[in-house]
Formats: C-alpha cells, structure tokens, sequence
C-alpha cells in the first residue's frame, strides 16, 4: 500500500522536470523562427544581391528613416528629382558615415542665406553663429511649404516650431502671425511666426510678439531672398527708414 501511495508524486516530480526542460527548448524556438524572419533583411540591406555590401537609393531607408520620412512630404525635393542619388552620388560602396556625398544648395539655387554680418542665430553670450539655408530649410522634406523647417534653430540648443503655410504676410501661419486680437483664429499669437521666431533685435515682427507698424504683405516682396533678405537702395528713395 505505501508504495501505490508514493508513485503520484514520482509522476509529478516527472511532469516538473519535463515542464521546466520545455520551457527553454520552446523559448529557444521562438527566438529561432524570430530570427530566420528577422536575419534576411538584417543582412539584405545595403546587399545588392551578390553578396556585396554595395547600396543604392532602394535602400537609403533602411538605414535613413527620419530622411526617407521627410522625402514623402508634399514639400520635398521628391517631386523634382525623384531619386536620392540627384543629391547623394556615391563615394564609397560601403555603407558608412561619408559612403554618399551631399551636393550644395548653390549648385541649383540663386538665393542666398542672410549674411554674417547682417544676421546671425544668436548665442546667450552675444556671438554669431552662421546662418546657412539648412537653418531655415530641411531639403529631405517638410510639411511646411518651401521646405521650411519644422522646428528652426533660433539660437545654439534651443529650437522652435514653425508651423508655416501663408505666404501673405502677416497672418495665420504666415511670415509674421496675427494674433486673436487683430483676427487670428489659429490660436497663435505674435512672435511665432517664420520671420519673427529669430528676431530680437529688429524694430518691426519680434520673436517677444513686440514692434513698430510696419508693412502687413507678403515680407519676401521687399526683403528680397535673393539679396539675404535686404532691401534694395532704390525702395529706400520712397520709404526712407521703413526699408529697413
């Protein structure tokens, strides 16, 4: 009788043993099939099928992603030069930092950035950092119009959002924002917009929402792109301090 007695626990001191060997051996499986799935595109990429690490623009995503994100806005350079290689030739075919080159904004553009000397994005101890169409324009792409940045460097470590889609002037999501008490109805008050966010110093549009009157159209029409934003002497003859 003790002995039919002490057969159960045998049993389940079996089933335990066996319970505990599964484990692993079903765990050891997951990770297997995990990888067999995974594995492939670990190694497809950057592989042009003959087991080279040779890339070309099919595969800028899989390494790009922020960038191949841009590229899809209806603000990019996708709807004019389709392919990646119009600005990224190759250097190197092994994928790496410096494996593409970046061609400059002055090999297709005119316009030009604001000077040094003019304008600078300011640091709290008072220099100049450069300004260069990067700062203002993502070329991979933007949900704003002309490419332009979604959140603009305004001074070294802190930027700021730019929602920009007017280009009337001064108003809702323009170059300088209206603002609830002159007819905004975004919600967005003065200081925010894309000519105002880096402005301290300017008598007109500052980054504090503060400024003399001044005009209310479209800012490039006077303060030209192409001229680093400035003011032709001649506008100057008419409107003598205003031009500024």
């Amino acid at each position: 009788m003790p002995a039919r007695h002490s057969a159960a626990p045998r049993e389940r001191m079996r089933d335990t043993r066996s319970a505990a060997v599964q484990v692993p051996e079903v765990l050891g499986r997951s990770i297997r099939l995990l990888l067999i799935a995974v594995l492939p595109a670990l190694l497809s990429c950057g592989d042009d099928g003959g087991g080279s690490a040779r890339v070309d623009a099919s595969d800028c995503g899989g390494c790009h992603t922020g960038q191949v994100a841009a590229w899809e806005n209806f603000s990019s350079h996708k709807g004019v030069y389709q392919t990646c290689t119009f600005c990224h030739e190759e250097a190197d075919p092994e994928p790496g930092p410096g494996h593409r080159t970046s061609a400059w904004c002055d090999e297709c553009h005119s316009e030009a950035a604001h000077l040094p000397e003019r304008l600078g994005v300011a640091a709290r101890d008072g220099s100049l950092q450069l300004i260069t169409c990067t700062t203002c324009h993502d070329p991979m792409g933007s949900r704003n119009i002309y490419l332009v940045r979604e959140t603009i460097l305004v001074e070294p470590g802190r930027g700021v959002p730019v929602d920009f889609r007017n280009i009337e002037g001064r108003a809702d999501f323009g170059f300088a924002e209206l603002g609830t008490e002159d007819g905004g109805l975004n919600g967005i008050e003065p200081g925010a917009g894309l000519c105002e966010v880096c402005h301290a110093e300017t008598a007109a549009y500052n980054r504090d929402g503060t400024g003399v009157g001044h005009f209310t159209s479209r800012c490039t029409g006077c303060h030209d792109h192409a001229i680093a934003f400035g003011v032709e002497p001649s506008c100057a003859v008419c409107h003598g301090g205003r031009a500024e």
